[in-house]
């Protein structure tokens, strides 16, 4: 409920245009500042833990294999299984060094991909001002606030992801995530996510949230004028849960 008045930066009249190129920004950086480097600690723990002939650790490759599974940059991945070769019994020296050289190559990648979009919005906001007129810094007083701002991106939590269950959770920056849903009935979303999924269908969250309430309220009225929460309620005192007497 209490997410309702921020919805979301994709329907402010001032952040409209520019969305698209933040949430991709968003994407990349978190990538390349925060999953690449929480990546390669977890194998370069793992190479010395098979240096050092130490057991090797099924949650760290989990984590990993997880990550890069669905990952589209595949540059230096190619020939690696990711299902065989990040096995406790399959991982090796080799495998360990080629996944330090793939995440170097991913980290840039993303930091190409943030600078690109970083790029690409800074020539639209010209284009505003220089070819359209329109005040950029005066219809941001207008209509942008950065205190809401800062508490959809939510910036001010202390930890940037958690992993939970062999998955990495995005905490920042929820305002610019995608919903990941388990199965097709599961709305349930990370707080301030701007869409829900539901039964495969992208909704925004606003208009799923007026769904439920108009849902709720319609349901709720028909209880009351039908009358059918007193009729269960009476129905409950009608039933006789004393044994009945028996003759002796």
């Amino acid at each position: 409920m209490r997410q309702w008045p921020f919805i979301s930066l994709k329907s402010n009249a001032y952040y409209t245009p520019y969305y698209e190129y933040e949430k991709e920004q968003s994407k990349a950086d978190f990538k390349a500042a925060y999953i690449a480097d929480f990546l390669r600690e977890k194998n370069s723990r793992l190479m010395d833990d098979l240096q050092s002939q130490t057991p090797l650790s099924e949650s760290d490759l989990r984590v990993i294999r997880n990550e890069l599974i669905h990952e589209s940059f595949r540059e230096g991945l190619n020939d690696l299984d990711l299902n065989k070769d990040l096995a406790p019994d399959t991982y090796t020296e080799k495998t360990g060094v080629q996944l330090q050289t793939y995440l170097e190559g991913y980290k840039k990648h993303y930091q190409n991909k943030y600078n690109e979009f970083v790029a690409l919005q800074e020539k639209k906001l010209a284009f505003f001002e220089q070819e359209l007129g329109r005040s950029i810094s005066e219809e941001k007083n207008m209509y942008y606030n950065e205190k809401i701002a800062d508490l959809v991106k939510n910036i001010n939590v202390e930890d940037r992801l958690l992993e939970y269950n062999g998955s990495i959770i995005q905490q920042i920056n929820p305002v610019f995530q995608e919903p990941k849903p388990q199965h097709s009935g599961d709305y349930r979303t990370l707080f301030f996510l701007p869409e829900k999924q539901l039964f495969g269908i992208r909704i925004g969250t606003f208009l799923f949230n007026m769904v439920v309430i108009w849902l709720m309220a319609i349901s709720l009225y028909v209880l009351l004028y039908f009358e059918i929460l007193r009729k269960i309620v009476n129905s409950f005192g009608k039933v006789n849960l004393l044994q009945p007497k028996t003759n002796r």
